[in-house]
């Protein structure tokens, strides 16, 4: 069985169709040293918080934490959780200004 390399330099995008669109997946995109650094920096400047949903009678807490960053007009609401996002850091504004090139 071989290994893959998953920090290797590769700038092709791999396509999926999904139903009403496709998705282009740059496995990629940053290179190993960029995405320690911004994995790093995510997990220490990020406001990570956990929520709560009530389902069946009861509130039992989301198992993952999670963050809700973006526009200010941007809520976002599911399971009954309305999340308002935080202002984007600068760090998020850097990815997004990458990932948008593409």
């Amino acid at each position: 069985m071989s290994t893959l390399d998953i920090f290797q330099d590769n700038e092709s995008p791999v396509e999926y169709d999904i139903e009403d669109g496709h998705i282009f997946y740059y496995p990629y995109f940053f290179d190993k040293e960029m995405s320690d650094k911004y994995f790093s920096r995510l997990i220490e400047e990020i406001k990570w918080g956990q929520e709560y949903i009530n389902m069946f009678g009861k509130r039992i807490a989301i198992p993952r934490e999670t963050a809700w960053y973006g526009d200010s007009e941007k809520t976002y609401v599911y399971s009954g959780i309305s999340n308002n996002p935080i202002e984007w850091t600068d760090m998020l504004l850097e990815i997004k200004e990458e990932v948008e090139k593409y």
